[in-house]
């Protein structure tokens, strides 16, 4: 956990510099423990023998995702969202940024359907748009736990460097709330991996129906508090518009509407000789 309470209830961070004797837990009022060592990341942690319900997942957050939480203003960060009928607290976000309405999901842990689904509706049906990153990375391995795909059903072209195999597949919750394949259309949910480049991630733009196989946007989208946040969130078209793939995608189009004007042309000749030799072979009408 990185933000707490002090004894007035104002929000404390547990990476400000200063060492906390009193501090509190925002949602059940416990007093936590300020960890601060040489080896772990400082957080504010629970007693071993504490009931809240946001205990393990709030204490026990991986290296990664502390460093990628860190990445964004402190004040967006462990935001809390409530019922709005009955003011009990429903979700804690890694990351709300509020000028753009969207929470960021860090995923370093398994996570399960209903949990996954239940989140991303609950947020979407607020108005919020989500973005969830899966955490992939593998020491020694350019792509993590990906593997090139050798066949590239989903790629193109332009794509053929984006796509991969994802063997955990891992990520079998992804089909829980969504199975449409052309995911860079959706305005207000996003999937992203990291596999391992600094503060890097990549969207899936397309996928097959288990994303055992998935499809990378040609626009890797680096992760900072000055990034455009749309960047989640834009067409795929939008960035093949723009150099260096314009001037290929216009010669690349100029060519297949050649091939395809030729193709019909020799069709239609094709056809017409067709009808001539059907009608010679008749002979004429009396």
């Amino acid at each position: 956990m990185l933000i707490a309470n002090d004894r007035n209830n104002n929000r404390i961070y547990a990476n400000s510099g200063i060492k906390y004797n009193e501090c509190f837990c925002p949602d059940c009022s416990e007093m936590l423990i300020h960890r601060v060592g040489k080896h772990n990341a400082p957080h504010f942690a629970h007693r071993p023998n504490s009931n809240c319900a946001y205990r393990m997942d709030k204490d026990s957050k991986s290296p990664w995702h502390i460093h990628m939480q860190d990445l964004f203003p402190i004040e967006s960060l462990e935001r809390r969202f409530y019922d709005e009928k009955t003011g009990e607290l429903q979700y804690i976000a890694d990351v709300f940024l509020e000028e753009s309405n969207t929470v960021i999901e860090f995923q370093h842990s398994p996570i399960s359907d209903e949990a996954f689904a239940n989140r991303t509706l609950f947020h979407n049906s607020k108005g919020r748009r989500i973005v969830w990153v899966f955490d992939e990375s593998k020491p020694d391995s350019e792509y993590g736990r990906l593997k090139e795909s050798e066949y590239g059903f989903l790629g193109d072209w332009i794509h053929c460097n984006c796509e991969f195999d994802w063997p955990r597949s891992p990520r079998k919750v992804l089909k829980s709330i969504l199975t449409i394949k052309e995911m860079d259309l959706l305005p207000h949910y996003s999937i992203c991996v990291y596999y391992g480049e600094q503060d890097t991630v990549h969207r899936i733009i397309r996928h097959d129906m288990n994303y055992t196989s998935i499809l990378f946007s040609v626009h890797p989208i680096v992760l900072g508090a000055d990034m455009d946040v749309d960047d989640f969130f834009k067409p795929e078209s939008h960035w093949l518009s723009q150099s260096p793939y314009k001037d290929r995608i216009e010669e690349h189009n100029r060519i297949e509407k050649e091939k395809k004007e030729a193709a019909n042309a020799k069709a239609s000749r094709e056809l017409w000789e067709m009808v001539m030799a059907a009608s010679n072979k008749r002979g004429p009408r009396l």
